[in-house]
């Protein structure tokens, strides 16, 4: 779980930077709204993953890709450091950085997640496949590590950029991801065969087994799921940064709030989350966490139709982080139980870029939305978007089917 950790860590680094720290510096520096919105086309990579990962997940050893992406995230922000020597950071050079640091993220995230199926996979015995409790606390590890990724990159980064310099924080990241590498390295010969197991399987076989899960029964509702779950939230909490800047609240308080305490919230979130898996079953804890988050989010928009005070803030974002924590872990191990061993990289990566499929258009209308239309309309769309989820939840989970070696991914939500 440790190792597991580990890598998340170093893939949520980039996004934490693009999620918190990017909108931050391009409303400081004037950058319009619907500019702050199309912003997260850097995190392309994610969505469009899926399209290599068959490549990835049958040449070579998972350990080779994951020590080949962890060396060039260090060369990157070796790179992004010495090209701010002695200048203010330029906006051009963060997004670029930030584009390769995704794309090398999201490479290894393929080899990480086909690693961490074989972790799971071999730890367990019961007849599912996954054991419920194991597939709880494995996903926790996974989401909780990659929120300390992007606590560090979107919160304790953007906190000492303002005394560091953002060359410094270029070297601090360098040196995490070599940190990580070497971690990475030792505990290769531990656990060296589990990564062996897609090492010589054509493309062919593994197109042709992700092509067969997806005609499987109730395909079409569980990419539902996945798609739509994030995507009212992510339309409230892109604009949440740039609403606070407007507010007259600085960067330092904002990377504090939301990157340090809001990420924290998080990971307790995760762990929640974690719990409510092992205890109640992937499907039930989803609802629950969704219909919490939902909650938190009017919060949000109560407080921003106000006079937001600092306190407010504080709390409502909290609040939001801790759901929605639990909401991610709960939607990860969901899908990981869905997942077919035999391409295990490539169908959870699939799987991953739907999720990121639903987020990303709703990051872009976002900033339409401000923009036209001001923050407090957009926050209740994206509000009345996560209602609309939870109310269809319980009758697309109903509606997903189960694959024979997955039941733990058909767990009832309602018994009727």
């Amino acid at each position: 779980m440790s190792l597991l950790c580990a890598l998340y860590l170093a893939q949520g680094i980039p996004f934490g930077v693009q999620s918190v720290a990017l909108p931050i510096l391009l409303r400081q520096q004037g950058a319009s709204l619907e500019q702050i919105g199309l912003a997260g086309a850097l995190a392309l990579p994610w969505l469009l993953k899926a399209l290599w990962a068959p490549w990835v997940d049958r040449s070579g050893s998972r350990w080779r890709w994951i020590l080949a992406m962890q060396a060039c995230l260090a060369l990157t922000s070796g790179f992004a450091a010495w090209a701010c020597v002695g200048n203010s950071m330029d906006i051009t050079i963060l997004a670029w950085a930030v584009l390769v640091l995704n794309f090398a993220a999201a490479t290894q995230d393929i080899a990480v997640d086909g690693l961490a199926v074989d972790l799971l996979k071999a730890g367990t015995s019961d007849r599912d496949g996954f054991g419920a409790k194991l597939l709880g606390w494995g996903n926790s590890a996974q989401v909780i590590g990659y929120k300390c990724g992007m606590l560090i990159g979107g919160g304790v980064l953007v906190w000492v950029s303002a005394s560091l310099g953002w060359s410094a924080v270029f070297v601090l990241m360098a040196a995490i991801y070599a940190a990580v590498f070497l971690a990475t390295a030792l505990a290769q010969r531990r656990f060296s065969e589990l990564a062996r197991i897609t090492r010589s399987r054509p493309i062919g076989a593994v197109v042709s087994a992700l092509l067969e899960q997806l005609r499987q029964r109730g395909v079409a509702f569980a990419l539902a799921v996945i798609v739509f779950y994030k995507a009212g939230e992510t339309i409230v909490v892109t604009m949440w940064k740039p609403f606070l800047i407007d507010q007259g609240f600085s960067a330092s308080q904002i990377g504090a709030w939301v990157g340090v305490y809001g990420m924290a919230a998080s990971i307790g979130g995760s762990l929640a989350g974690g719990w409510a898996v092992q205890r109640f079953g992937a499907a039930r804890a989803l609802w629950w966490a969704a219909a919490l988050r939902t909650v938190a989010l009017v919060a949000e928009v109560a407080v921003a139709a106000t006079s937001p005070t600092a306190s407010g803030v504080i709390g409502a974002t909290c609040v939001e982080h801790i759901f929605s924590g639990a909401l991610t872990t709960a939607m990860f191990a969901w899908m990981m139980a869905r997942v077919d061993v035999r391409v295990g990289a490539s169908h959870y990566t699939f799987l991953a870029s739907c999720e990121v499929l639903g987020k990303m258009p709703a990051g872009w209308l976002s900033g339409y939305l401000a923009g036209s239309a001001g923050y407090i309309a957009a926050f209740a769309v994206g509000t009345f978007i996560s209602a609309l989820y939870t109310l269809a939840l319980p009758w697309l989970l109903r509606r997903t089917g189960t694959h024979p070696d997955h039941a733990l991914a058909n767990m009832e939500l309602v018994k009727e």
